[in-house]
């Protein structure tokens, strides 16, 4: 099975995991006679989703200096920059290269990311 084709699977099993979850919570709201919550509760997840994609994480090998950030900034993040918050973390598991994370989407610019881009094409 191909990398794409799993990771479709694992969106859709992913799916399935948060609809039982949610109708299992939703469930609890009405028993505990608690309904009356829910649209406080949408407004926190809400913000809290706003603030998950609003936020940039640039993992990479090493360290990198003030000069390397800027650049991974002025190269990868351009108009991004301006509306998050960019952390920049060190992953002792990426060989090199850099990871950047917002939300879900993730731009894959270390070795074992082109490694694997590799292997998929072969």
């Amino acid at each position: 099975m191909s990398n794409v084709k799993k990771q479709l699977v694992n969106k859709v099993n992913q799916l399935r995991e948060s609809e039982i979850l949610a109708q299992g919570f939703l469930d609890h709201l009405t028993n505990s006679e608690k309904m009356h919550l829910l649209n406080e509760i949408i407004e926190i997840l809400q913000g809290e989703l706003k603030s998950a994609h609003s936020q940039i994480k640039v993992h990479s090998a090493v360290r990198l200096s003030e000069k390397e950030k800027e650049m991974v900034c002025e190269n990868f993040l351009g108009e991004v920059r301006q509306s998050g918050d960019i952390k920049f973390e060190v992953d002792p598991k990426l060989l090199g290269g850099i990871k950047i994370f917002q939300g879900d989407n993730v731009i894959d610019l270390s070795a074992q990311g082109k490694l694997e881009t590799l292997v998929s094409k072969i």
